[in-house]
Formats: structure tokens, sequence, C-alpha cells
């Protein structure tokens, strides 16, 4: 490997490990792999956070389209479950899925660094470049 690549492989590897928040990635790799588990509630106000998140980012004409058919923060239920905000919801979720569904979720983390990878069937860690196939 160049000298050059190599330095910017060990930055790099130092960048990710100083930022590295298992908490934030357990949620992030639940929310990406598991989406079929969420409740139709949990999947409603998902869709509310994304919408509302692409409306503010728009046109005033494509967001009030977007706040129209896709935001039900008229749903009671949908506005208590997110009262707290997005990260508490989304960790909430979380819980709720490790909690009810363990038998059905896969943590697949690198034999290496212990982190999580991108997927339950990765053989390859975007963290420490560890590849395992």
């Amino acid at each position: 490997m160049p000298f050059c690549r190599s330095v910017a492989l060990d930055i790099a590897v130092a960048y990710d490990a100083f930022y590295y928040d298992d908490d934030q990635e357990l949620t992030a790799y639940i929310w990406h792999n598991y989406r079929n588990l969420l409740t139709p509630l949990e999947a409603l106000a998902e869709r509310t956070l994304l919408a509302e998140s692409k409306a503010q980012h728009t046109s005033d004409r494509m967001a009030a389209i977007l706040r129209e058919r896709w935001v039900a923060m008229d749903d009671p239920d949908v506005a208590a479950a997110l009262a707290g905000g997005s990260d508490v919801f989304r960790n909430r979720v979380r819980e709720r899925i490790l909690k009810e569904c363990d038998k059905q979720i896969v943590i697949n983390r690198c034999p290496q660094c212990s982190r999580l990878v991108a997927t339950p069937k990765a053989h390859q860690c975007l963290w420490c470049g560890h590849d395992w196939h």
C-alpha cells in the first residue's frame, strides 16, 4: 500500500474510533435493518418524521403537499409517540424491538474491533476495515 494511502487509512480509522457511539450505532443498525418489525403506529410516526424533515428543505408549495399527504401529527397517538423528539422516539422503538423481537435480531459485530457492522450478513467492518469473507 502506498505511503499516502496508508496514512490516510490510519487517520480515517482514528477519526472513526473517536466518534463511534455504540448506542447511536445500534439505533441506526436496528432502524436500517429491521424496519419490518415496526408497529403500524411506529411506521406512521416514522413516515411523519421523514415527511417533516423533507418539508423543511423544500419549497413552501412542496412542503404544504408533503405535510398534507404524509404528516400525521393530527393523530394523537402519533403526536404522543413523537412528543419527546425524534431521537427519543427512535431509541424507544429500538428498545422495544430488541426486547420483543430478540429471537429475530442478529447483532453483527466485527470480530476484530467489536463494533457494529452495516448489516446482519456483512463480512467487512466499515470502522476498522477488517474483512472476514
